[in-house]
């Protein structure tokens, strides 16, 4: 089915009064911060819509043209990275590593360093769908952006953002969407 429709998943913001001053610097200039993480599954999301197989291929085709934004929001000042390269995974991941500009670097590092979680969410205009019980199940999509949550509607992407290098292996949160059952039980 094509209609066009735009997949958005809203969550709450990131604080974003930083002092730039404090950012790392080498030879005297700022430095973004790499981080790496896992943007999208084929997982049942909280929503109770998932991504086939063959949509997650085709973001990789895709990834390494998008912005990191602040928890989908898309001003010019929510934009806080740049995706740098689409990472080795199974055709039900994307895994991606970005950057961080050196504006957000300090209070995303804090993050980070304390232990908060942070996942990966993604927004764009689905191009192909099929309507089920209990959500979409998405064939193909056009990627418009990566964002940075605290709360992401995929809940296998929820703490996977670590720094480069740092992601031997990441432990499933929702197999066969099981976060979803629980929602719907509660």
């Amino acid at each position: 089915m094509d209609n066009g429709q735009e997949f958005r998943i809203y969550c709450s913001d990131i604080t974003k009064s930083l002092d730039t001053n404090k950012a790392r610097k080498k030879g005297g200039k700022t430095q973004p911060l790499i981080l790496e993480g896992i943007a999208s599954t084929s997982d049942i999301d909280l929503e109770g819509d998932f991504i086939t197989p063959q949509c997650i291929e085709n973001f990789k085709l895709q990834a390494t043209n998008c912005n990191i934004h602040n928890n989908h929001n898309v001003g010019l000042d929510d934009v806080i990275g740049t995706v740098l390269e689409v990472l080795d995974s199974d055709s039900k991941t994307l895994r991606i590593k970005f950057s961080i500009l050196p504006l957000f670097r300090e209070h995303i590092e804090e993050c980070i360093d304390n232990g908060v979680k942070l996942g990966l969410s993604i927004g764009g205009t689905i191009v192909d769908y099929e309507t089920g019980d209990d959500g979409l199940k998405i064939n193909n999509m056009m990627l418009h952006e990566i964002s940075l949550t605290p709360l992401p509607a995929n809940w296998n992407t929820m703490g996977t953002v670590v720094r480069e290098g740092k992601s031997d292996v990441i432990e499933a949160k929702c197999l066969g969407g099981v976060c979803k059952q629980f929602l719907n039980n509660m």
